[in-house]
Protein backbone atom coordinates (compact mmCIF):
# COMPACT_ATOMS: atom_id res chain seq x y z
CA UNK A 1 0.00 0.00 0.00
CA UNK A 2 0.75 3.11 -0.58
CA UNK A 3 0.99 4.94 2.79
CA UNK A 4 0.27 9.09 3.10
CA UNK A 5 2.36 9.91 6.34
CA UNK A 6 0.29 12.87 6.39
CA UNK A 7 -2.97 11.25 7.72
CA UNK A 8 -2.91 11.41 11.88
CA UNK A 9 -4.56 7.51 12.03
CA UNK A 10 -2.93 5.16 10.05
CA UNK A 11 -3.11 1.25 10.67
CA UNK A 12 -0.86 -1.56 8.86
CA UNK A 13 -1.78 -5.33 10.45
CA UNK A 14 0.69 -7.58 8.51
CA UNK A 15 0.48 -11.75 9.38
CA UNK A 16 2.98 -14.29 9.52
CA UNK A 17 3.78 -17.87 10.09
CA UNK A 18 5.13 -18.78 13.09
CA UNK A 19 9.08 -18.60 12.19
CA UNK A 20 8.42 -15.96 9.18
CA UNK A 21 6.76 -13.50 12.32
CA UNK A 22 9.89 -14.13 14.57
CA UNK A 23 12.84 -13.87 12.48
CA UNK A 24 11.69 -11.99 9.23
CA UNK A 25 9.00 -9.26 9.88
CA UNK A 26 10.51 -7.53 12.98
CA UNK A 27 13.43 -6.41 10.83
CA UNK A 28 11.16 -5.52 7.97
CA UNK A 29 8.56 -3.81 9.97
CA UNK A 30 11.54 -2.12 11.62
CA UNK A 31 12.48 -0.11 8.31
CA UNK A 32 9.32 0.82 7.21
CA UNK A 33 8.68 1.95 10.77
CA UNK A 34 11.91 4.35 10.36
CA UNK A 35 10.47 5.76 7.28
CA UNK A 36 6.75 5.82 8.05
CA UNK A 37 6.59 6.87 11.90
CA UNK A 38 3.08 7.80 12.13
CA UNK A 39 1.65 4.29 10.98
CA UNK A 40 0.74 2.07 13.62
CA UNK A 41 2.20 -1.58 13.11
CA UNK A 42 0.20 -5.00 13.90
CA UNK A 43 2.18 -8.13 13.39
CA UNK A 44 0.21 -11.34 13.98
CA UNK A 45 1.90 -14.79 14.21
CA UNK A 46 -0.01 -18.29 13.58
CA UNK A 47 -0.31 -20.88 11.60
CA UNK A 48 -0.37 -20.24 7.91
CA UNK A 49 -4.47 -21.52 7.07
CA UNK A 50 -5.37 -19.40 10.21
CA UNK A 51 -3.11 -16.31 8.63
CA UNK A 52 -5.09 -16.80 5.22
CA UNK A 53 -8.23 -16.99 6.86
CA UNK A 54 -7.13 -13.68 8.68
CA UNK A 55 -6.49 -12.23 5.56
CA UNK A 56 -9.88 -13.43 3.73
CA UNK A 57 -11.55 -11.70 6.73
CA UNK A 58 -9.94 -8.56 5.99
CA UNK A 59 -8.35 -8.48 9.43
CA UNK A 60 -4.74 -8.38 7.31
CA UNK A 61 -3.38 -6.21 5.04
CA UNK A 62 -0.88 -8.49 3.93
CA UNK A 63 1.01 -11.64 4.70
CA UNK A 64 4.13 -13.66 4.66
CA UNK A 65 3.90 -17.46 5.48
CA UNK A 66 5.69 -20.51 4.24
CA UNK A 67 2.68 -23.00 4.37
CA UNK A 68 0.29 -21.55 1.18
CA UNK A 69 -2.48 -23.47 0.57
CA UNK A 70 -3.57 -21.15 -2.56
CA UNK A 71 -7.04 -20.06 -1.79
CA UNK A 72 -8.96 -18.62 -4.13
CA UNK A 73 -9.59 -15.11 -3.41
CA UNK A 74 -5.73 -14.57 -2.34
CA UNK A 75 -3.06 -13.35 -4.20
CA UNK A 76 0.51 -15.00 -3.94
CA UNK A 77 4.03 -13.77 -4.74
CA UNK A 78 7.15 -16.18 -3.41
CA UNK A 79 9.37 -13.94 -1.02
CA UNK A 80 11.83 -16.48 -0.48
CA UNK A 81 13.24 -20.44 -0.51
CA UNK A 82 13.87 -21.68 2.47
CA UNK A 83 15.75 -24.77 2.50
CA UNK A 84 14.96 -27.79 4.62
CA UNK A 85 17.53 -29.39 6.34
CA UNK A 86 18.71 -32.15 9.51
CA UNK A 87 21.00 -31.09 11.62
CA UNK A 88 22.32 -32.35 15.22
CA UNK A 89 24.90 -31.07 17.64
CA UNK A 90 28.84 -31.95 16.88
CA UNK A 91 29.12 -35.21 19.11
CA UNK A 92 26.71 -37.07 17.21
CA UNK A 93 28.39 -39.76 14.96
CA UNK A 94 26.04 -38.38 11.71
CA UNK A 95 27.51 -34.74 11.94
CA UNK A 96 28.44 -33.92 8.65
CA UNK A 97 27.03 -37.29 7.39
CA UNK A 98 25.04 -38.15 4.09
CA UNK A 99 22.21 -40.01 4.93
CA UNK A 100 18.92 -40.77 2.91
CA UNK A 101 15.71 -40.49 4.23
CA UNK A 102 15.09 -43.65 5.24
CA UNK A 103 17.90 -43.77 7.13
CA UNK A 104 17.64 -40.14 8.91
CA UNK A 105 13.73 -41.69 9.60
CA UNK A 106 15.10 -44.51 11.53
CA UNK A 107 17.25 -42.13 14.34
CA UNK A 108 15.53 -39.99 16.75
CA UNK A 109 13.86 -37.03 15.35
CA UNK A 110 13.14 -33.96 16.77
CA UNK A 111 11.06 -31.40 14.24
CA UNK A 112 7.72 -29.43 14.46
CA UNK A 113 4.37 -31.27 15.30
CA UNK A 114 1.54 -31.87 12.44
CA UNK A 115 4.43 -29.88 10.23
CA UNK A 116 4.38 -30.25 6.63
CA UNK A 117 7.98 -32.14 7.51
CA UNK A 118 6.08 -34.90 9.50
CA UNK A 119 3.27 -35.29 6.69
CA UNK A 120 5.75 -35.90 4.31
CA UNK A 121 7.72 -38.62 6.33
CA UNK A 122 4.56 -40.12 7.36
CA UNK A 123 3.38 -40.52 4.32
CA UNK A 124 5.73 -41.73 2.06
CA UNK A 125 5.59 -44.70 4.55
CA UNK A 126 8.84 -44.63 6.63
CA UNK A 127 8.89 -45.91 9.84
CA UNK A 128 9.90 -43.02 11.85
CA UNK A 129 11.16 -42.72 15.37
CA UNK A 130 9.87 -39.21 16.47
CA UNK A 131 11.86 -38.28 19.94
CA UNK A 132 10.00 -35.00 20.51
CA UNK A 133 7.70 -33.08 18.21
CA UNK A 134 7.64 -29.18 18.90
CA UNK A 135 5.08 -26.72 18.50
CA UNK A 136 7.79 -23.80 17.56
CA UNK A 137 11.33 -23.81 15.86
CA UNK A 138 12.73 -22.86 18.81
CA UNK A 139 11.93 -25.41 20.72
CA UNK A 140 13.26 -27.48 17.87
CA UNK A 141 16.76 -26.09 18.04
CA UNK A 142 17.19 -25.97 21.91
CA UNK A 143 16.19 -30.09 22.03
CA UNK A 144 18.54 -30.97 19.71
CA UNK A 145 21.36 -28.33 21.26
CA UNK A 146 20.69 -30.60 24.53
CA UNK A 147 21.61 -34.05 22.52
CA UNK A 148 17.97 -35.39 22.18
CA UNK A 149 18.38 -36.34 18.50
CA UNK A 150 18.78 -35.09 14.82
CA UNK A 151 16.38 -32.17 14.05
CA UNK A 152 14.45 -30.88 10.50
CA UNK A 153 13.87 -27.46 10.14
CA UNK A 154 14.12 -24.61 8.07
CA UNK A 155 18.27 -23.36 7.86
CA UNK A 156 17.76 -19.50 8.38
CA UNK A 157 15.97 -20.85 11.95
CA UNK A 158 19.51 -22.56 12.50
CA UNK A 159 21.95 -20.25 10.59
CA UNK A 160 24.13 -18.66 13.32
CA UNK A 161 24.55 -21.83 15.50
CA UNK A 162 25.31 -23.45 12.22
CA UNK A 163 27.78 -20.54 10.90
CA UNK A 164 29.71 -20.66 14.31
CA UNK A 165 29.77 -24.22 14.83
CA UNK A 166 27.51 -25.16 17.30
CA UNK A 167 25.58 -27.16 15.30
CA UNK A 168 26.28 -29.31 12.31
CA UNK A 169 24.21 -30.81 9.17
CA UNK A 170 23.45 -33.65 8.49
CA UNK A 171 23.10 -34.39 4.54
CA UNK A 172 19.99 -36.13 3.26
CA UNK A 173 19.42 -35.35 -0.65
CA UNK A 174 16.02 -35.91 -0.61
CA UNK A 175 15.52 -32.97 1.93
CA UNK A 176 16.24 -30.48 -0.65
CA UNK A 177 13.02 -31.02 -2.72
CA UNK A 178 11.49 -30.33 0.69
CA UNK A 179 12.08 -26.63 0.53
CA UNK A 180 9.62 -23.93 -0.23
CA UNK A 181 9.08 -20.47 -1.71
Amino acid sequence: KDYDVTRKSQRLAIGGSHNISVRVLPRLLTVFKESHPSVELILDGNESPVIENHLLNSELDLAVITNPSHVPGLIYEPFDQMEVVAFCIPTNPFAGQTLSLKKLAEQPLVLRRAGRIESILTSQGYRTNFALRCEVSQSVKVAVQTGMGIGIIYRNVIARRLADGRLKVVNVPELNEMGIK
